[in-house]
């Protein structure tokens, strides 16, 4: 057998040398040149393989050469394909910026794309080989790209279903896409946990966000669509699920198991806190906070309220000592002391400061969670006793923002504006796009499928007469009986669509569009109510009601 083989992108043998050569000093079959391209190496010593991935050529070089034949093949769209296109993007850093440490990335990154265009013939979607992936995926929510990692084991037995270990984000490094994201670039830890899940054959997965996580449904929502995608691509056994919160993520955590109390098998925690910081805007902040009900929504933070919650469900907790940001013994213990009164079970540790990188505590974590199993599994989640949503839980389900075509071209102008102003807003809080149609366009179909955000009022949006009756009526504006009149006003209301019960419909209007006065643009983190009411001049705006659920 020979000592060194060198493969292509598809695992092909492009050239090798033999023990004696490699014994005498001897080169891979030196007449023989590498073009430019993604290469595999692989030792056999001593009855065990070793591999390299290395490139021939400049890393802009087969970058270029890559997305061109990506173009060539017409799957520019395919979400992985973009995935792993804004990961090239990202690592194209200035030469003086790039190390070692910054190779073994980008060498990676081209391993993946040049072994997905390698795949693209194949029908129906690819079989992932062992190894880390970036993967990607299109949001139920607003179709934007949603990049997650993921590592898939090299020992798994064929048609068996393996275990699954959840990373979740934690909020001071979810500023920029995941894909920029201090997560991603920490590659060498990624590695070695994957070495850790390697030895019990576990998938390990890196779920990233959609949005800067604050405990809003949509957080909730992104962790489903991905562990969805992943049981598309992966056999995961889904009584073997286990999440993993560090820091922050441990807030995440604890809001995941309340929301599906039997739907994972374990939750582990690496120094953890439980109070995620509501994000509202400046503004947000400056116009309700007189407002008891935002005082009320805004203070509700602690995620351990939902111990109880957590009974059912094996708990790992893990202390090795705060870093700053990080939660302290204190935190750790009083959790810990919370959840065992609730009746759950949870294994405690106080582990010696770390040399590096938590590496001791992600290994006992990794080991941990391949031993749990949950007998029954329930992936619904629990329903609700408030029917009610406010606007920004209409946002975390699959919405169309619907700009009416009626009236002037000053109203036309003026709902464009409001439109605009939205998308922005939703933009730089999720780092992508949203769906937007005109009103003429909505198809009985959509209206059954998606939320709608109608933009107008019954003048300027053929939908707001049929879908949100009775909210405008000349001068006047009517929400839940109560009655405000003023050519000056402006609303915005989450009400129920009235043909369809599981959707909403968010009004954003006034009675005259050049009039519309709202300051509140970013509802995915402003929208804690169900309605507020308006007045004033545009830029003057003053806050008239404002109503919301029950916390």
């Amino acid at each position: 057998m020979s000592a060194f083989t060198v493969l292509n992108a598809s695992g092909q043998r492009v050239c090798s040398a033999s023990p004696r050569s490699v014994q005498g000093g001897g080169a891979l079959e030196p007449q023989l040149r590498l073009s430019a391209g993604v290469y595999i190496i692989e030792l056999c010593l001593n009855n065990q393989r070793y591999r390299e991935t290395f490139c021939i050529g400049s890393f802009e070089e087969n970058a270029a050469r890559l997305l061109e034949r990506t173009a060539s093949l017409r799957i520019t769209e395919n979400p992985d394909v973009l995935a792993i296109s804004r990961r090239l993007a990202a690592l194209s850093i200035p030469k003086k910026s790039q190390d070692r440490s910054w190779e073994v990335k980008a060498v990676h990154a081209l391993e993946e794309l040049d072994a997905l265009l390698e795949a693209s013939s194949s029908a129906g979607r690819r079989q992932l080989p062992a190894g880390l992936h970036f993967l990607g995926l299109k949001s139920r929510i607003d179709e934007s790209l949603q990049c997650y990692r993921l590592y898939v084991p090299e020992q798994r037995e064929a048609r068996k279903q393996i275990p699954l270990v959840v990373f979740l984000p934690t909020v001071a490094s979810a500023a920029r896409p995941f894909i920029e994201s201090a997560f991603v670039a920490a590659h060498q830890e990624a590695e070695k946990i994957s070495a850790f899940a390697e030895r019990d054959g576990a998938a390990v997965l890196w779920v990233g966000y959609h949005s800067q996580p604050s405990g809003a449904k949509i957080d909730l929502v992104h962790l489903d669509e991905v562990l969805q995608d992943v049981a598309k691509r992966v056999e995961i056994d889904i009584s073997r699920i286990v999440l993993i919160g560090s820091c922050s993520g441990g807030a995440l955590g604890t809001l995941a198991i309340a929301e599906w109390p039997q739907r994972f098998a374990g939750l582990a925690f690496l120094d953890p806190v439980f109070v995620l910081e509501k994000t509202p805007s400046d503004s947000g902040r400056a116009y309700f906070a007189d407002q008891a009900l935002f005082t009320e929504w805004l203070s509700d933070t602690d995620s351990s309220r939902f111990v109880q919650l957590l009974r059912d469900t094996p708990i790992l907790m893990i202390y090795d000592g705060a870093q700053p940001g990080h939660g302290s013994l204190k935190i750790a213990e009083g959790f810990t002391r919370l959840a065992r009164q609730a009746g759950a079970r949870v294994e405690f540790l106080n582990l010696p400061q770390p040399l590096a990188q938590h590496m001791d505590a992600w290994r006992r974590t990794v080991d941990w969670s391949v031993r749990q199993r949950r007998t029954t599994v329930i992936e619904a989640p629990k329903k609700s006793s408030d029917e009610r949503e406010c606007v920004m839980d209409a946002l975390s389900s699959p919405f169309l923002l619907v700009e009416g075509t009626s009236g002037t071209d000053i109203d036309r102008a003026a709902t464009q504006s409001v439109v605009r102003s939205f998308e922005s807003a939703w933009r730089e809080l999720t780092f992508g796009s949203c769906r937007i149609r005109k009103d003429i366009e909505i198809t009985e179909e959509e209206t059954r499928q998606f939320n709608l955000v109608l933009v107008g009022n019954e003048k300027t949006n053929c939908l707001i007469s049929r879908y949100a009756s009775g909210l405008f009526s000349g001068n006047t504006i009517t929400v839940s009986g109560r009655k405000w009149s003023s050519p000056q006003l402006t609303v915005q209301v989450c009400i129920e669509n009235p043909f369809v019960s599981q959707r909403r419909i968010v009004v954003l209007g006034a009675i005259d569009m050049v009039n519309y006065n709202a300051p509140i643009h970013s509802l995915l983190v402003d929208g804690w109510f169900t309605s507020a009411v308006w007045t004033g001049d545009p830029g003057q705006a003053e806050l008239v009601e404002v109503t919301a659920p029950e916390i």
